[in-house]
């Protein structure tokens, strides 16, 4: 999963243009949000039919609202996030680090 992000990172960062209009604190808000939704949607992919489409879709937007965020804002700030290679950059070692203290967590 890691090896997707930052190839994706590595994609959007060649394509990018310099606009820093994102504050840190945006950046760290979003990216938790969107490391929370990654592993949603790994344990969503993983369930087989004991996680329909509406609690995925539930815990989605619980997720989000958690974060104080919005599916519109989220896909706004990642696309915003792709004309800032110092942003995007940011974004990504931002949910790395989660999704690292969060598998640190549930190792024994």
């Amino acid at each position: 999963m890691a090896h997707r992000i930052f190839t994706l990172a590595f994609l959007l960062v060649l394509g990018c243009s310099r606009n820093n209009d994102t504050t840190s604190s945006d950046i760290d808000r979003y990216a938790a949000a969107y490391a929370d939704l990654l592993t949603l949607h790994e344990s969503y992919k993983i369930s087989d039919s004991t996680f329909t489409h509406t609690e995925y879709m539930a815990r989605v937007n619980a997720t989000l609202q958690h974060h104080g965020v919005n599916a519109n804002d989220l896909k706004q700030t990642l696309t915003a996030l792709t004309k800032s290679p110092d942003n995007l950059t940011q974004f990504y070692q931002k949910v790395t680090e989660r999704l690292e203290e969060m598998r640190s967590r549930r190792s024994p």
